[in-house]
């Protein structure tokens, strides 16, 4: 709201899907999603299936939103999570792996068994939550935004949240000390070749 107030859009992505928000992520179906017209590239090669249209959301009646399906990461995530079901439901599992299990499935899922040791796998939950696998929601202010252009931008935005990480971590770069155009031209070619 601060942000559209003071004339600017803002594009981000939905966190903590409430209700809504996995409607709207889980409201087609895997083979809708995956059409050449919905189609993007991401700058290091990899596809993605986007699809906006205008809904309600954080309570703005008229925002534009983007479901986005990743197939790669489905297939890791599907993959993850059928080791996890057969470890469960195959035999003894150690402690810390049962843990693992459980933050992968979820507890919803990995259900404690009734009457014995153990967990079950809640089928019907796991069908559920299986429409949501490698997929995540954009929202934008702008009504004029188009999906593809929502996926651009904020992957830009993380590009240069990854370059900044790079810079404070792994190169233990501090800030310019003094701002003359060489020591600026010199700090921006260390990053980028990292």
């Amino acid at each position: 709201k601060m942000v559209t107030e003071a004339g600017y859009e803002q594009v981000g992505i939905v966190r903590g899907w409430n209700e809504a928000a996995w409607k709207y992520v889980t409201q087609w179906p895997r083979e809708a999603l995956e059409q050449p017209r919905f189609v993007v590239s991401r700058s290091n090669g990899e596809v993605a299936y986007c699809r906006g249209w205008t809904a309600s959301l954080y309570g703005r009646k008229s925002m534009r939103v983007a479901v986005v399906l990743n197939p790669w990461r489905a297939d890791q995530e599907q993959g993850s999570r059928d080791l996890a079901i057969k470890e469960l439901t195959e035999g003894k599992v150690p402690t810390e792996r049962l843990r693992q299990i459980r933050r992968i499935l979820g507890k919803e899922v990995a259900e404690t068994a009734r009457g014995r040791r153990g967990f079950t796998v809640n089928e019907k939950t796991l069908a559920e939550k299986e429409k949501g696998l490698g997929r995540f929601l954009l929202f934008s202010t702008d009504s004029a935004m188009d999906a593809d252009t929502m996926f651009e931008l904020y992957f830009q935005r993380d590009a240069i949240e990854k370059v900044f990480e790079t810079m404070k971590g792994e190169l233990s770069l501090g800030p310019i000390r003094y701002r003359r155009t060489d020591r600026l031209e010199s700090y921006a070619t260390i990053v980028y070749v990292a």
